[in-house]
């Protein structure tokens, strides 16, 4: 294997370039869904849900102080999923967030496709979401604007979108929440995710 240092700059959710940034990730995120293979595995909302499943299993045995929390937002996160009306999939990153990505030249590259599947839109875009809240979470500072552009731009069109964007950002809260549970990171970021997830 060689290594070696790849161009750009991950995007800034805060500051004067945040729209413009918001912007690059969401048509980067659009081209992806639309340039992206049409066959291959799906990944489903069922699929998501064994997932925290699996998550949660962890949580009861070695966090037992966040199990119950952790299992009402599940339960509210599993019914928002299933609820939501079939559309078509199509090529969906699956760790879209800004860690992924790097911008420069007027454009934004990609980076890590091994979880590239079929799925629903919103998933990256609700993943990516949810990512950015973490980071106000974390006080970074308020990133309203670039969440704003960033949904705009990667956005399908499609009646619902909202609503769709919005139960896959509770699902990706949910799951970062469970990640960080086992991290050094402090208790009450984590007891947020988990609450905002089955809000």
């Amino acid at each position: 294997a060689v290594y070696s240092a790849l161009p750009g700059r991950p995007p800034e959710l805060t500051g004067p370039r945040a729209v413009e940034d918001a912007s690059l990730c969401g048509t980067a995120l659009k081209e992806l869904r639309e340039r992206g293979a049409r066959d291959g595995e799906p990944w489903t909302a069922g699929d998501e849900i064994a997932g925290l499943e699996q998550w949660h299993a962890r949580i009861s045995r070695y966090r037992a102080d966040l199990e119950l929390p952790f299992q009402i937002a599940l339960e509210r996160v599993s019914r928002s999923l299933e609820s939501l009306p079939k559309m078509a999939l199509a090529a969906c990153h699956r760790d879209f967030h800004e860690g992924q990505l790097l911008l420069g030249a007027g454009g934004c590259g990609l980076l890590d496709f091994d979880t590239l599947y079929l799925a629903a839109p919103a998933l990256d875009i609700g993943n990516f979401c949810a990512h950015v809240r973490l980071s106000e979470i974390r006080g970074n500072g308020p990133a309203r604007d670039f969440e704003a552009r960033f949904q705009a731009c990667a956005g399908t069109g499609h009646a619902g979108e909202a609503a769709r964007n919005a139960a896959w950002k509770r699902a990706a809260l949910l799951r970062l929440a469970a990640i960080h549970a086992f991290s050094s990171e402090p208790k009450d970021v984590v007891e947020r995710l988990i609450l905002e997830a089955g809000q």
